[in-house]
């Protein structure tokens, strides 16, 4: 076994454990939901997931469905989703409800090609709904994920890298939990968000530190 193998397998088993005690709870984690895992994602870009909560669980109550949400007016969506900003994405919703009945009977697909084929949604947001709605073993990378592998294992990378990355790609497929692949995502994220933060590091209690490139010695 290699040192990147070595690595990949330690980061693995210690995240997966350390989410155990350390995971965050939301809603949208305690669904398998296509829609209401999509509509998470969408409003949980450049938003901090705490401020998503309360209005994440409003749109949902009103709009339980695609069909709903593609009946609702703009402007009532603005409002809604007004406490997070970013209010353009109220017409992304609306588009993609309405792309969605038309086109897939109100369903999400399952395949990449297919998501990537829908309204507002990227390479990021494809993965989050292929791996948290359909259980599909595929990897969940963005700038705060990047980050906590380029510190891991040294990578000559700089920060915020351009995305994708076929060198971060390599890493992240070989460190994947591909059995565990939706609760190693989540713990990623929650490590990134937790510990190996962008801003003051907690690395002296760092579950992964010992094999870190980036702790400090």
């Amino acid at each position: 076994m290699d040192v990147v193998d070595s690595k990949a397998k330690y980061i693995r088993s210690r995240l997966l454990r350390w989410s155990i005690s350390y995971g965050r709870s939301f809603p949208w984690r305690e669904t398998d939901d296509p829609y209401k895992i999509c509509i998470a994602e969408i409003l949980l870009q450049q938003t901090f997931a705490r401020k998503v909560v309360p209005v994440y669980g409003r749109l949902i109550e009103l709009y339980p469905t695609v069909a709903d949400l593609s009946k609702a007016p703009v402007k009532k969506i603005e409002k809604l989703i007004y406490p997070l900003g970013l209010v353009y994405r109220a017409g992304v919703l609306k588009k993609l409800a309405n792309q969605l009945v038309t086109k897939y009977c109100g369903m999400l697909p399952n395949s990449e090609q297919e998501l990537l084929g829908l309204f507002g949604v990227g390479q990021y947001v494809s993965s989050a709904i292929l791996c948290f709605a359909f259980n599909k073993s595929v990897t969940i990378i963005d700038t705060n994920v990047v980050r906590i592998y380029v510190r891991y294992f040294g990578m000559d990378i700089r920060l915020p890298s351009s995305l994708p990355n076929n060198e971060i790609q390599l890493i992240a497929s070989s460190v994947l939990a591909k059995r565990k692949a939706r609760q190693f995502n989540y713990a990623l994220l929650d490590f990134a968000a937790l510990v190996c933060s962008h801003y003051n590091p907690k690395c002296h209690s760092c579950p992964i530190s010992f094999h870190c490139h980036f702790y400090p010695t």
